[in-house]
C-alpha cells in the first residue's frame, strides 16, 4: 500500500501539471469509500490519502459502481474524458449485497458476476481504465487481467512495483488510450 500511495501522489503530481480533476476511492471491508471527490486539489488529494484504510475484503462490485456513479456526474458537468486506475490483485470477493446465508463459493461467484457487469457497464460508458496487477504470487492469478478485458482497459502487472513505476504505468497506458 505504501508503493500505491507513492504512485497517487506521482499521478496528482502530473494531474496538477494537466489541470486535471482527481477523485480518490478506497475499497476494503464491504464498501468502497469516496475519500475525495473530483478536485483539482493536490493537498486535498494528499490529505485523503495520509488517511487511507487498508485491509479486509475486496469490494471490487462497489469499487466499480462508485466509480461509474462519478463518470456520470462528471459527464453531468461536461466532463466526457473519465479514465479509472484500480490497483488491486482483481479478486472480487464481496459481493454489493450477499445474503448471510449464502455459502461462501456462492458469494464469491456473485462477486464476481456483478465485477463483470459493472466492468461492462463502465466500458459501454466510454470510462478508461488502467488495472495495475499487485498480487504477488509466483504468477499473477489472471484475474487483475481479466478485470482489465472486461474494463477494456490496460493491463499491467507491477506485483512488487515502486510508486514511480506504477506512476510511469499509468502514464503510459493513459497516453496509449
Amino acid at each position: 500500500m505504501r508503493q500505491a500511495k507513492g504512485a497517487v501522489n506521482s499521478l496528482l503530481q502530473q494531474a496538477y501539471v494537466h489541470r486535471d480533476q482527481v477523485a480518490l476511492l478506497a475499497f476494503r471491508g464491504e464498501r468502497a469509500d469516496l475519500l475525495l471527490p473530483p478536485s483539482q486539489s493536490v493537498e486535498l488529494a494528499k490529505r485523503a490519502l495520509d488517511v487511507l484504510p487498508t485491509g479486509g475484503g475486496t469490494p471490487l462490485a462497489a469499487a466499480l459502481l462508485a466509480a461509474y456513479q462519478i463518470s456520470e456526474q462528471a459527464r453531468a458537468r461536461g466532463i466526457f474524458r473519465t479514465t479509472i486506475v484500480l490497483i488491486t490483485d482483481g479478486r472480487p470477493n464481496v459481493p454489493l449485497k450477499a445474503d448471510p446465508t449464502m455459502d461462501k463459493n456462492r458469494r464469491l461467484e456473485q462477486a464476481r458476476q456483478e465485477v463483470q457487469q459493472l466492468a461492462g457497464r463502465l466500458r459501454a460508458a466510454g470510462v478508461g481504465a488502467v488495472v495495475i496487477d499487485t498480487q504477488r504470487s509466483f504468477v499473477s492469478r489472471g484475474e487483475a487481467q481479466q478485470l482489465a478485458a472486461w474494463l477494456g482497459g490496460r493491463y499491467v502487472y507491477l506485483p512488487n512495483g515502486r510508486g514511480d513505476q506504477i506512476a510511469n504505468a499509468v502514464i503510459a497506458a493513459s497516453e496509449e488510450m
